[in-house]
């Protein structure tokens, strides 16, 4: 088991140094803007997404398949250079049934049933969108069987430009947006009269 556990790491340090984006392999899940191609060597320019945190929650009935798959995410993490902030052991969810032994009769002989569920989440700070898709999508397809996962992402957005504007000048957002309302008003003029003209 060990084997197969590191064969996939090796070739996935091996995908992180040698990943290119020329046009024609350009990964459909990038996120991220296409602003302009460079001419010269074909590669297109993208905006990068930041991520401030990405969290992902494991579940399994199994404890050992839970604990060998938290072993084998943390090891992908290391070889992609993505730091662990923090991992946290989830209580266990337990649900319980009692019912009848028999199908229709004899009260007294129950059955009880008892469904326990394990669960990990592990954090990662401060990682690249196109990092984390690729970190993601090779964790989820060596996914074992008998364990969920779900995704939570946090992406790090440029404040408007309102409040930049507000804060470079030391002024009040009401003033900015009054000055902006100007401002598009006296465009909207110029646009008007050289329509008409």
């Amino acid at each position: 088991m060990l084997t197969r556990m590191t064969l996939p790491v090796r070739l996935l340090s091996s995908l992180n140094h040698s990943l290119s984006y020329s046009k024609a392999t350009l990964p459909s899940k990038i996120r991220g803007r296409v602003l302009k191609e460079n001419v010269e060597t074909k590669t297109p320019d993208i905006e990068e997404i930041y991520l401030r945190d990405i969290g992902i929650t494991v579940k399994a009935q199994s404890l050992m398949v839970l604990d060998s798959y938290t072993k084998f995410m943390k090891m992908a993490a290391k070889c992609l250079k993505i730091e662990l902030y923090q991992e946290l052991y989830l209580n266990p969810e337990i649900r319980e049934w009692v019912i009848l032994k028999s199908p229709f009769k004899y009260k007294k002989h129950m059955v009880k049933y008892r469904l326990k569920t394990h669960g990990r989440l592990l954090t990662f700070q401060k990682i690249t969108g196109v990092t984390a898709d690729i970190y993601i999508e090779y964790v989820q397809r060596n996914i074992p069987a008998g364990v969920s996962m779900s995704v939570r992402k946090l992406e790090m957005d440029r404040l408007p430009y309102l409040i930049t504007k507000s804060m470079m000048q030391n002024r009040t957002m009401e003033e900015v947006k009054e000055e902006d309302d100007k401002q598009r008003a006296a465009d909207a003029a110029a646009q008007q009269d050289s329509y008409q003209r």
